[in-house]
């Protein structure tokens, strides 16, 4: 038995260099993902003593129970925030939202609402009516050209901040990630918008449906993606808005976050799978095209 196994040494060798020489080509795969009811919200928002025991909301925010939280309400200088209570450790995951930002007067408008996925909470300050220099994700659902240039707007954009690194007041131009151009103010219905971070490719992906009624994947399109995101492993969840001489209501309608989770493919690694008795070629160990980084099976015959 010993000199059987010593015999096939070599060729295990040979299956273990294959998989070295091949295991760069790397994929992955997301499984269906799952809602994390902690960090999401719907109607009606306040439970009893007029709290939600999930989220945290103050400054000008008012909740209408089974309409909206408006982080403002269509008045200068205001602002308000929205903050899920805990921080969440999820690798990779997508908060899906709805909002409107409108109002029935005519003139200028602004200033616009901000995402955010960050260290720190419930921390008010200048950037859409939270702090600066944040350490996380800054999403921004910008109204206001504040930088007399010429983009267009209501446009988003995104920035990851370090902690240290002030927010570019001139619509955050110098620094963004990604950008790009969104109608979603004064719409009859609500506008829907994902942000998805993988932590795994260190991607994040900003979508929306504005222009389309319907919630399907298909009536979603990309704003924009960008590589090489690195986030806080831990952080809360929220919202924030603020107005100053021009003004918004800001209508935050429902939350829905979901834990995505990610297999890892090696798509041309060789693996060795409860193979038959007898000799083992290596065409057959190669055809096998697909397998999962945590459940490469190598077995002896």
């Amino acid at each position: 038995m010993a000199v059987r196994l010593l015999r096939r040494i070599p060729l295990y060798l040979a299956i273990l260099a294959t998989a070295a020489l091949l295991v760069s080509a790397e994929e992955v795969e997301e499984e269906p993902p799952f809602t994390l009811f902690a960090y999401s919200l719907s109607a009606p928002y306040i439970e009893e003593q007029l709290q939600n025991r999930w989220w945290d909301f103050g400054g000008d925010t008012i909740m209408e129970v089974n309409n909206y939280i408006r982080l403002t309400p269509d008045r200068g200088s205001k602002a308000g925030y929205l903050w899920a209570k805990h921080p969440f450790t999820t690798k990779s995951w997508m908060t899906e939202f709805e909002f409107k930002v409108h109002s029935t007067t005519s003139g200028l408008h602004g200033d616009g609402f901000a995402f955010w996925y960050t260290s720190e909470k419930n921390t008010r300050g200048p950037v859409f009516g939270s702090k600066d220099k944040f350490s996380g994700l800054g999403v921004f659902f910008d109204t206001f050209n504040n930088g007399r240039h010429a983009l267009p707007f209501p446009r988003v954009n995104a920035m990851v901040g370090d902690g240290k690194t002030a927010y570019d007041y001139k619509d955050g131009v110098t620094g963004q990630v990604g950008s790009c151009e969104l109608d979603f103010r004064n719409k009859e219905d609500p506008t829907w918008a994902r942000v998805k971070y993988v932590q795994e490719t260190k991607r994040l992906q900003v979508w929306s449906n504005a222009g389309n009624a319907g919630r399907r994947d298909e009536d979603f399109k990309l704003c924009f993606q960008a590589d090489n995101v690195v986030l806080p492993p831990s952080g809360y969840i929220g919202f924030s808005a603020h107005t100053g001489g021009v003004s918004d209501n800001h209508d935050i309608i429902s939350v829905k976050t979901q834990a995505i989770t990610v297999v890892s493919i090696r798509s041309c690694m060789p693996c060795v799978c409860e193979g038959r008795r007898g000799s083992l070629q290596l065409a057959e160990i190669t055809a096998v095209a697909r397998c999962s980084l945590y459940h490469p099976i190598l077995q002896l015959p």
